[in-house]
């Protein structure tokens, strides 16, 4: 009973220190506005989802984690907490995305009034925020893939494509 009950305090445990992070980081009108978000948004829909399962929210966290981080130019940081997010759901994945497309739209207009991109060295010193952001992202994605791959094998992910597949081919309920 003890696992049991710790575990079901995860959710609210993790929500607890995004809001204060959020709190922290942008303000207490931003954190509470968070938080009234979050709650009119949870459940409206079809009630609340927390009998569900344990770790329901946690991508959440790890998104609102990693822009609290990216805000106070923790870049590393920020990036292996949106690598995280993006890793649990494909939504956050928009995160990187948008980093990524902002640095390459840089580059681009940097190309487009110098003819040339700049010697990588120059890049890595005036890009220094939204390289070390993709850097943080990809070490993360590169340490949970090989975790997971230790822990339950590298079968598992020929398995976990297998099962989206058969998820994806009749229409289910989501799809509705």
């Amino acid at each position: 009973n003890a696992t049991l009950t710790l575990g079901a305090l995860l959710d609210p445990i993790m929500l607890i220190i995004a809001f204060i992070a959020i709190w922290r980081t942008f303000g207490v009108r931003t954190s509470l506005m968070s938080v009234v978000i979050f709650g009119a948004n949870d459940f409206y829909m079809f009630g609340s989802n927390w009998a569900g399962a344990t770790l329901r929210h946690d991508w959440m966290v790890y998104l609102a984690l990693g822009l609290c981080a990216l805000k106070t130019k923790r870049w590393y940081a920020g990036g292996a907490l949106l690598a995280m997010s993006a890793a649990i759901r494909a939504f956050p994945a928009f995160a990187m995305v948008g980093v990524g497309l902002a640095f390459g739209w840089q580059l681009y207009d940097r190309y487009r009034n110098d003819a040339k991109l700049p010697p990588w060295k120059q890049i890595l010193e005036e890009y220094q925020p939204q390289v070390k952001t993709i850097v943080g992202a990809a070490a993360c994605t590169v340490v949970v893939f090989l975790f997971s791959a230790v822990v339950f094998d590298f079968a598992a992910w020929g398995e976990w494509i297998r099962k989206v597949q058969i998820l994806d081919h009749d229409p289910h309920v989501n799809d509705v």
